[in-house]
C-alpha cells in the first residue's frame, strides 16, 4: 500500500508518496483536468490519497472522483 500526499494549491498539488517505509518527493501535477485524471488513473486499488488543500480542492476532487477507487 502507498500513502499520496497532496499538497493542493490553485493551480498544482505537491506530491509526496509513503511507500515500505519509505518517502519520497513525487513531484508536482498540474491541477489541469488530464493530468489529474491521467494521476487518478495511475492510483492502485490499495493506495489511500490525503489531501491538504490550501486552496478549495473541490474542483480538483470532482473531476478525479470516478476514477479514484473507492469514491
Amino acid at each position: 500500500m502507498r500513502i499520496i500526499a497532496l499538497d493542493v494549491h490553485r493551480s498544482f498539488a505537491q506530491m509526496a508518496i509513503l511507500e515500505n517505509g519509505v518517502i519520497r518527493d513525487a513531484g508536482k501535477v498540474d491541477l489541469e483536468r488530464s493530468r489529474l485524471r491521467r494521476f487518478a488513473q495511475s492510483l492502485r486499488p490499495d493506495d489511500e490519497v490525503v489531501l491538504e488543500p490550501t486552496a478549495t480542492p473541490a474542483p480538483s476532487c470532482a473531476c478525479c472522483r470516478r476514477s479514484w477507487h473507492g469514491w
